[in-house]
C-alpha cells in the first residue's frame, strides 16, 4: 500500500467524525477512538495524523526524556543527564542496527503524521527497554540494586482472569490494570485503536496519544485476549527484541491460543516480560527473560498476576530493585488472587472491575491511596475483556482509571454496541478517596517530571484535605516537608501519620521522619527518642537505619530525594 502524503487532509464530517483517507478519528467520552487500516507505516501515520494535537499532552515527549529522570536521583548527580543521553545514544545505535521493519515503519509513520523527528519517536518507544538496561548495567558496576539510588520504577499492572465455569454468565473474563510512567498523560488522551492491517486480522488496542500498535494491551478478532507485564531480570540482552513486538504480532497472526504460544516461542526479548493470554476457554501467563521461558496456567479457574514471576524456574532471575516496590507487587498478587476466589463462581464484568479498583491494604484497616493498593495513583488504564463475543469495557479518566464508570464497545462493530452499555467499579470518580488519588498522581507529576517540590505539597494537600485516612499521604507530605526544610509543617505531618498507621514497618518509617522534623526544630531529645521508637519497631528494616544515620541538618533536608509512590527516601 502507497504510504500517505504528509499533506493528506483531515475533513470532519457533520456529527464530528474526523476522516483521513480509510481512517476515523471521533471523541467518545472522553476517549479518542480510532479505526486504522494498511501497513504498519500507514496505521501509524494515521494515528500521528489525527492525534496531532493530543500528542504533546500524552506520554511521548515524558518517554523521550524519562532515562534522565530516572537517573537524576542517582549518586551521578548533575552528570545523570549527560550519562542518560550517552546511554540512550549507545543503546539505540546498538539496536537499531537489527530493528525489525515494522518497528522502523511504525516510528517513521508516526513521526511523519504528527510533525516528529523520528529518532525522537525511536527514542520514546524504546525507553522501557532502556531503562532495564541501564538498571542491569549500574547493577552489575555497583552490585546492588540501583533503583534505591534513583528513582523507583513505576511499574505494578495486575491481570485478574476468570474461566467460564466462575463466571455468571458462563463467558471468561480478563481485567487488566497497567500502572505506568506518566499519570496524568496517558489518561488525558486515551486511546481505543482499531486495527484493520493489510497483513493479519483485525485488532483492537487501548494506549494513548503517540503510542502507536496493539504491543501492551488488545484484543483479536479471534477473541484471543493480551497484555504485557514487566519484570527486572538480572540481565539485560541488547541482542534481544524490544519489547512490544510479540505482542503485535500475536494480535495480529494468532487464532487460537497455541498459535500465540508458538509466536512467544519464537520471541528473543531482551528484558523481563510476561504475557498474559487468554481465549474464551482459558488463560495463561507466559513468562521471559533472556535466557529462560516458562508457562503459568490458571488455577481452579482462576489466574491472578502482579509484576513478579510465579514459575519457581524465574524467580532468582528477578532483580528485587526496590524494596517497596517487590513489597508492593507481592502485595497486590495476593490480594487479586484473594479477590478471585472471593468472587467464587459468581463473576461479571462490573466484578472484574471492582478487583481492579480494589484499594485494600494487608495491615491497613482503611481504603489505601498509595503505597501498595491495586489502584493506585498510576493506574493509567484499565479494561475488562469479553473473548467470547470480541466485547469490552474500558475504564474512563483520569487517574486512577480503574475506579468509576467503564465505557462498552464491541470490536465486530469497531464502536460502542450492546448490553450492558457501561459497568461501574463501585466506586464512583465522585468519592473522596478516588479525589485523593488523583491529587497525589499530580503531586508525583510535579515532582518527578517538574521537581517542582511546591507544586506537589500543594498537590498532597489537596489530597489530605478530600480523604485524610491513609497515613501514606500524611508520611508523603510530612517528607516533602523537610525537603522544603519546613520543620514544623513535617512534625505534624509524621504525627498524623503516626496517629493513623498500623503497619509496623511503616510506623518506624514515620517515627524516624519524626526525628528528623524533631531535630530541625532544636528539640533533640524528643528526636532522639523518636528515633530509639523507629529502631524498636523495625530493628531490622536497613530503610529505617538508612534514614536514621548521620546529622540532621538543613543541608542534608534540602538534599533528600523523595519517592513519593511508595513515599519513601531514595
Amino acid at each position: 500500500m502507497t504510504p500517505f502524503h504528509p499533506q493528506v487532509r483531515i475533513e470532519t464530517d457533520a456529527d464530528g467524525v474526523r476522516r483521513l483517507g480509510p481512517a476515523t478519528h471521533v471523541r467518545q467520552d472522553g476517549l479518542h477512538v480510532l479505526r486504522l487500516s494498511g501497513g504498519p507505516y500507514d496505521m501509524a501515520f494515521q494515528h500521528g495524523a489525527l492525534l496531532r494535537e493530543a500528542i504533546p499532552n500524552g506520554p511521548l515527549p515524558l518517554f523521550e526524556r524519562y532515562l534522565g529522570l530516572f537517573l537524576k536521583n542517582s549518586p551521578l548527580g548533575p552528570a545523570a543527564g549527560v550519562v542518560a543521553e550517552l546511554l540512550d545514544a549507545w543503546t539505540r545505535r546498538r539496536l537499531e542496527k537489527r530493528l525489525p521493519a515494522a518497528l522502523r515503519a511504525t516510528a517513521a509513520g508516526l513521526a511523519d503524521g504528527a510533525g516528529l523527528r523520528e529518532a525522537d519517536v525511536l527514542k520514546a518507544y524504546l525507553m522501557p527497554d532502556a531503562v532495564l538496561y541501564a538498571m542491569a548495567l549500574f547493577g552489575r558496576l555497583t552490585r546492588a540494586p540501583i533503583a534505591p539510588g534513583c528513582a523507583c520504577p513505576p511499574l505494578g499492572c495486575t491481570s485478574a482472569v476468570v474461566a467460564p465455569g466462575r463466571t455468571s454468565r458462563g463467558q471468561l473474563l480478563h481485567a487488566r490494570n497497567m500502572d505506568f510512567v506518566g499519570p496524568g498523560r496517558w489518561d488525558a488522551e486515551p486511546v481505543v485503536a482499531f486495527h484493520r492491517p493489510e497483513d493479519g486480522q483485525p485488532y483492537v488496542a487501548f494506549g494513548s496519544a503517540g503510542i502507536a500498535g496493539g504491543a501492551i494491551t488488545g484484543m483479536n478478532q479471534a477473541g484471543l485476549t493480551f497484555a504485557v507485564h514487566q519484570h527486572f531480570p538480572s540481565e539485560v540482552d541488547l541482542d534481544g527484541e524490544p519489547v512490544g513486538l510479540a505482542g503485535e504480532q500475536v494480535l495480529r497472526e494468532a487464532r487460537t491460543l497455541d498459535e500465540a504460544i508458538g509466536i512467544l516461542d519464537r520471541h528473543h526479548p531482551m528484558g523481563g516480560w510476561t504475557y498474559i493470554l487468554a481465549d474464551a476457554e482459558r488463560a495463561i501467563a507466559y513468562e521471559v527473560s533472556p535466557r529462560m521461558r516458562r508457562i503459568v496456567p490458571m488455577t481452579d479457574g482462576y489466574l491472578g498476576y502482579a509484576n513478579v514471576y510465579q514459575h519457581p524456574d524465574l524467580r532468582d532471575a528477578e532483580r528485587a530493585v526496590y524494596p517497596a516496590y517487590v513489597r508492593a507487587n507481592h502485595a497486590r498478587h495476593e490480594r487479586v488472587w484473594a479477590a478471585l476466589r472471593a468472587g467464587g463462581s459468581a463473576h461479571t464484568e462490573a466484578s472484574m472491575a471492582g478487583i481492579l479498583a480494589d484499594a485494600s491494604v494487608p495491615g491497613l484497616t482503611v481504603p489505601a491511596v498509595a503505597g501498595d493498593p491495586i489502584c493506585t495513583p498510576y493506574t493509567v488504564l484499565s479494561v475488562v475483556l469479553r473473548p467470547t463475543d470480541r466485547r469490552f469495557w474500558v475504564g474512563l479518566g483520569p487517574v486512577p482509571t480503574a475506579a468509576g464508570r467503564y465505557l462498552g464497545f464491541d470490536l465486530r462493530v469497531e464502536g460502542p454496541a450492546g448490553k450492558p452499555r457501561a459497568i461501574e467499579s463501585g466506586e464512583t470518580r465522585l468519592t473522596p478517596r478516588v479525589q485523593a488519588v488523583n491529587a497525589y498522581a499530580a503531586a508525583w507529576r510535579a515532582l518527578m517530571e517538574d521537581d517542582d517540590v511546591e507544586g506537589a505539597r500543594r498537590a498532597l494537600d489537596r489530597a489530605l484535605a478530600a480523604y485524610d485516612a491513609d497515613p501514606t499521604v500524611h508520611h508523603a507530605a510530612g517528607l516533602l516537608a523537610l525537603r522544603a526544610v519546613d520543620a514544623s509543617a513535617a512534625e505534624v505531618c509524621f504525627q498524623n501519620a503516626i496517629s493513623r498507621e498500623t503497619r509496623p514497618h511503616r510506623l518506624a518509617r514515620s517515627q524516624a521522619g519524626l526525628a528528623f522534623a524533631l531535630a530541625l526544630c532544636g528539640r533533640r531529645a524528643e528526636s532522639a527518642a523518636a528515633a530509639a521508637e523507629a529502631r524498636r519497631l523495625a530493628p531490622d528494616d536497613a530503610e529505617v537505619r538508612r534514614q536514621l544515620a548521620g546529622w540532621f541538618s538543613a543541608g542534608r533536608a534540602r538534599r533528600l530525594s523523595v519517592e513519593l509512590l511508595y513515599a519513601d527516601l531514595v
